[in-house]
């Protein structure tokens, strides 16, 4: 047997079904949403320093183990699953930085340790998204989000790929919401991101009401434009494709809601005109041809002659 296929055993067992990131949190440069947390002056030699870290770092592949650190990226991946348990809790919204944060920034080399230790947790997370059952897929959300504690606030394209493998695995999970929370996320960091905006228009696709739809056009719209910069014909007409098959799904989508919308407004009308002997018969509603509708009291109307 591999030592991968040891060590992945191992884990199975050690690792409970609440394990989430929290003991992370601690051991962070960045708070939970992602701002930098000021650094305290070294105590005595570097040395000591050098000690706690990797002291850390042995505390966390101790709650967190896994060698295999060089897994495809998920962001290669169209999906996700669920986990049996559940997804844990979620990071809270990137939040717009403050000034100080826009301008407070690690040091190179202390940017691309934080960079790499990101790295290595979206490495177990592709791992467990690839087992692909609920368990493991739990594991991998809470993987993007270490990832998401560690990667500086203001490297806005890596953390978009984090957020949008979230929204990969929420989309398998059948959670279409939460897919779309974690891409608004994404894009709100990277408009250009096409994965996530091909993921938003699905899970919005799936989620399948009106508005939801006419979402999923603009982002195909937007693909369009995207793709046809790039000189990506081929994923250009797909989007096309797309967009112009939501065409007819979103009037009847529009229609149907309207009518549900028509039918409460009666019956809070007959509720309140049944006081006066009236109800909503007496009200001819139809079509203005402007997108909205007009009433006429029946009970008004001239005599025919």
């Amino acid at each position: 047997m591999k030592i991968e296929e040891i060590v992945d055993e191992v884990e199975e067992l050690v690792i409970s079904d609440d394990d989430t990131s929290e003991p992370f949190l601690k051991e962070k440069h960045l708070d939970l949403e992602g701002k930098p947390i000021k650094k305290r002056a070294p105590k005595k030699k570097e040395s000591e320093e050098t000690k706690q870290r990797r002291d850390g770092v042995e505390s966390r592949f101790r709650n967190d183990r896994s060698s295999d650190l060089n897994q495809d990226k998920i962001e290669e991946v169209n999906e996700d699953d669920k986990d049996k348990s559940g997804a844990t809790e979620d990071l809270k919204e990137e939040s717009e930085p403050e000034e100080d944060d826009l301008t407070q920034k690690f040091a190179p080399e202390e940017e691309k340790k934080l960079v790499d230790e990101a790295e290595e947790f979206k490495a177990r997370g592709n791992k467990w998204f690839k087992k692909g059952d609920n368990d493991s897929l739990k594991r991998a959300i809470n993987r993007y989000d270490s990832a998401l504690r560690t990667c500086p606030v203001y490297l806005h394209q890596t953390r978009a790929i984090y957020w949008s493998n979230k929204a990969a695995c929420y989309m398998k999970l059948g959670d279409d919401h939460k897919a779309v929370e974690s891409c608004n996320q994404a894009l709100g960091l990277d408009p250009d991101y096409v994965k996530a905006l091909n993921r938003r228009a699905a899970a919005n696709e799936k989620i399948g009401k009106w508005s939801n739809l006419q979402s999923a056009s603009d982002d195909y719209n937007k693909l369009v434009e995207l793709y046809g910069k790039d000189g990506n014909y081929i994923e250009r007409d797909k989007a096309r494709k797309n967009g112009i098959a939501l065409e007819s799904r979103i009037k009847t989508a529009a229609t149907a809601e309207t009518q549900e919308m028509l039918g409460k407004l009666k019956d809070i009308g007959n509720s309140f005109l049944g006081k006066f002997g009236m109800n909503t018969d007496m009200f001819n509603m139809a079509p203005d041809g402007k997108g909205g509708y007009s009433m006429n009291f029946g009970g008004n109307q001239p005599p025919k002659e």
